[in-house]
């Protein structure tokens, strides 16, 4: 009869461990809120004031918490922060070029040369990777990306490919639908 009474007592304490858990999350959620609605640096005195007047272990379980908390919030404007900062020091230490010495010189040139043959055939895409052989290493893409958009020539990238499509002429796109 012992026994039933134990596993009794065993469940109740489960029970009631249950219930003051979710009072506890239910009560906090407020605060947490609170927490996450904080700037930077009203979180980093809260948690410095918690680190200090607060008795030593408790302090800083609190102070980690609090900053735990906050960043879990502000999560997304942090990440977001955080990657405008690399793009900007990329730009800074040279990562993207912004020009091409090659484009400039006769990658335009030849990419001309190599839409009017291709439109002549009424083709408005292509692989300049493929057609042009002495075409630049990937460093160098995201500059003549920005050459080719501005002559109005649409680029995209791929791993291995650097395609281009455009427009064709008037005279070549009523003679493409004239053959059909």
């Amino acid at each position: 009869m012992e026994s039933k009474n134990k596993k009794e007592d065993k469940i109740d304490y489960a029970h009631s461990l249950k219930e003051t858990c979710k009072k506890v999350l239910k009560a906090i959620r407020p605060v947490v809120v609170r927490v996450g609605k904080m700037s930077f640096w009203a979180m980093a005195l809260m948690c410095c004031l918690l680190r200090l007047f607060v008795v030593y272990p408790l302090g800083s379980l609190l102070a980690i918490a609090g900053g735990c908390t906050w960043l879990y919030q502000n999560f997304n404007f942090f990440k977001l922060g955080l990657l405008k900062a690399l793009s900007a020091l990329m730009r800074v230490l040279g990562g993207y070029e912004q020009k091409s010495i090659w484009f400039e010189r006769e990658g335009r040139g030849k990419i001309r040369n190599l839409i009017t043959r291709f439109s002549n055939e009424n083709i408005s895409y292509c692989n300049l990777v493929e057609q042009i052989p002495d075409f630049p290493s990937e460093s160098h893409w995201y500059a003549i990306s920005n050459g080719l958009k501005d002559m109005g020539i649409l680029s995209q990238t791929a791993r291995h490919a650097f395609y281009i499509s455009w427009h064709l002429p008037e005279q070549a796109a009523e003679s493409s639908t004239n053959m059909a």
